[in-house]
């Protein structure tokens, strides 16, 4: 769990030259009919039918994804000949009138090639038959692609296509200095770059940009998917900046957006090029638990087989395994009765099991119990713990919500300090009785600390990380735990780092993400993990919101250990994730469901 994300919607784009073609606006001129020569006509009697505009606009240059034509007339139309309505000669197939609007489906498009869309004479008539008597002609062009041949391609950022804005849209800004002369002045706006490689690798993507504004960050977003927050600090001098090193592209199309964050940077190019670093490689570390139980090492071998190969399904639950109907149905019953699949990995919490709480507040009182029937089921059982407030002073487990100081763990006589040991051995006894039964445990407290919003991370990194060392050492030597596989919450930042307890701590870095219907691999955060971390642990989507598509993961080659949709509406609800994705998702043989588990 954790706290919603600002999210910036984009604005459409505003008018002008260069057309976005995902985002086309209808531009209806109020001042006289034009025709397609933009001259100022008056209606007729004999010539009715008189075009009011166009998108794309005559001699504008559009993107290669181009999706369809629109013409707009002065008044309701109808298609008299369908023959007659052709793009660069051939009859277009897919063309329907709403009204005064039509619109022609265009499949594909070739870059850097000019075209005409035509509306012959006789094509379309209006409420009284009467035919138009002129053609109506729309010329545009597509935009070059660059190939990669091994060579930089630099994209400039002032032939970009544009879009948002609002008032303070990109503008252009001529500079003899940058280079092309020019520069984009991105102000509220967004960029988008489509260039083409001929040869699936990784390759090192640079802009090159200034921040006169102050410091700025940005999202940049590789092919609708694959997003990354890059920081820009003040400055008055066009410096490179490097995006992403490396990134794997395949042969082919691609596009490179800048989505406006705090917007207001001056962008004079994007580089892309073979990167020169030589990826760091898996060699992931044994258990760091002593002496392991033979349920946690099986369980470890299991990841470590299947990890980069197939990903376990998983799906995070605080109903009770026997609510299978209603309202308290949990997910594991709702996902098998939509898609006749379970996943292997269910998520539990004991958000409830200490702290000032009522006990009939308790989600799910049998969390014992369903973890063992899970395991016993052939399942993987996930635990973490949204620690309430251990002074008993509130219920809360966000920072805004109590005071509770975590830097007492310096000091073990403060009564702070004894109220954390007080649950911890409440806990303890819980996966001790886990233990008895042989469940091993993948183990998630203190998770979202360098977030801030729970208390455990409320006063930085030491004190965090002191709590977690603290909590290994009673585990395993006090209470002799030795079913846990730690699962360490990260972020994929170079500030990760500073809040990561050690290696000797760590079995597996999960991260969280909730970017709502982006089923893409996260492959920009994948890499940078495995770079934070020298490739020593297990990755793996420790929450998400949409789960990630199984082709694209395979295609990125960023398989993560396991994903583990938040409970309700992140699991339900289609803006997250349809009933297809999940289908689609559980039916694949290189996911791992409950099905497809070892004895």
């Amino acid at each position: 769990m954790r706290q919603s994300k600002r999210v910036d919607t984009a604005k459409k784009p505003a008018r002008r030259l260069v057309v976005n073609a995902a985002a086309i606006v209808l531009l209806i001129f109020t001042v006289g009919f034009i025709n397609c020569s933009g001259k100022e006509k008056e209606p007729t009697e004999d010539d009715e039918i008189l075009l009011v505009s166009t998108n794309p606009e005559e001699n504008s240059v559009v993107d290669v994804s181009l999706e369809s034509i629109t013409f707009v007339f002065n008044e309701g139309i109808y298609i008299a000949d369908k023959t007659k309505i052709t793009l660069n000669g051939t009859v277009v197939s897919d063309v329907s009138v709403s009204g005064v609007t039509l619109t022609a489906k265009i499949n594909s498009l070739t870059s850097g090639t000019d075209y005409t869309f035509a509306i012959d004479k006789g094509a379309v008539k209006n409420g009284s038959n009467r035919l138009n008597k002129e053609a109506f002609y729309l010329k545009f062009k597509t935009k070059e692609e660059v190939p990669t041949t091994g060579k930089t391609i630099r994209c400039e950022a002032e032939n970009a296509v544009f879009s948002g804005g609002g008032t303070s849209p990109v503008q252009i800004v001529n500079d003899p200095d940058c280079s092309g002369g020019k520069y984009a002045d991105t102000r509220e706006g967004n960029l988008t770059f489509t260039f083409s490689v001929s040869e699936p690798g990784n390759y090192q993507i640079i802009a090159k940009v200034k921040s006169p504004y102050g410091d700025k960050v940005n999202t940049f977003r590789f092919d609708g998917e694959n997003t990354k927050d890059i920081s820009f600090p003040q400055n008055n001098v066009f410096t490179e900046v490097t995006v992403a090193d490396p990134y794997f592209f395949t042969a082919g199309n691609h596009t490179i957006e800048m989505i406006k964050n705090w917007g207001w940077i001056q962008f004079d190019y994007l580089e892309i090029s073979p990167s020169s670093i030589i990826p760091v490689e898996f060699d992931i570390q044994p258990l760091v638990t002593p002496n392991p139980s033979a349920a946690a090492a099986k369980l470890y071998q299991f990841l470590l087989d299947n990890f980069q190969h197939k990903v376990i399904s998983g799906v995070m639950t605080l109903k009770s395994l026997s609510t299978t109907t209603g309202s308290e149905q949990n997910e594991i019953s709702w996902l098998y009765e939509k898609t006749g699949k379970k996943p292997a990995l269910l998520g539990l919490d004991f958000m409830d099991h200490v702290g000032a709480i009522q006990s009939d507040w308790i989600n799910n009182p049998d969390i014992i119990k369903d973890a063992i029937s899970w395991k016993n089921n052939r399942g993987i059982v996930a635990f973490c713990w949204h620690w309430r407030d251990p002074s008993h002073k509130t219920y809360e487990f966000y920072t805004q919500g109590t005071d509770f100081d975590p830097r007492k763990i310096f000091e073990p006589n403060s009564d702070e300090y004894k109220a954390m040991m007080r649950d911890m051995d409440i806990i303890a006894g819980y996966l001790k009785e886990l233990q008895d039964n042989n469940v091993a445990v993948l183990w998630r407290p203190l998770h979202e600390a360098s977030g801030g919003w729970f208390w455990w991370g409320s006063q930085g990194a030491d004190a965090c990380k002191k709590i977690w060392q603290v909590m290994f050492d009673k585990f395993t030597k006090e209470h002799g735990l030795n079913n846990l596989i730690w699962v360490w919450t990260s972020e994929a930042t170079d500030n990760a780092r500073n809040w990561y307890p050690g290696d000797e701590y760590v079995d597996i870095i999960g991260l969280d993400v909730y970017d709502q219907g982006n089923h893409g691999s996260q492959m920009l955060s994948f890499e940078e993990l495995k770079r934070l971390f020298n490739g020593k642990k297990l990755l793996t989507l420790s929450e998400c919101g949409s789960i990630p598509s199984i082709a694209a993961m395979k295609r990125d080659n960023t398989i993560w250990s396991y994903y583990m949709p938040w409970y309700g509406d992140h699991t339900k609800n289609p803006d997250w994730n349809t009933v297809d994705d999940w289908a689609s998702s559980l039916s694949d043989p290189d996911v791992i469901t409950l099905d497809r588990m070892p004895e």
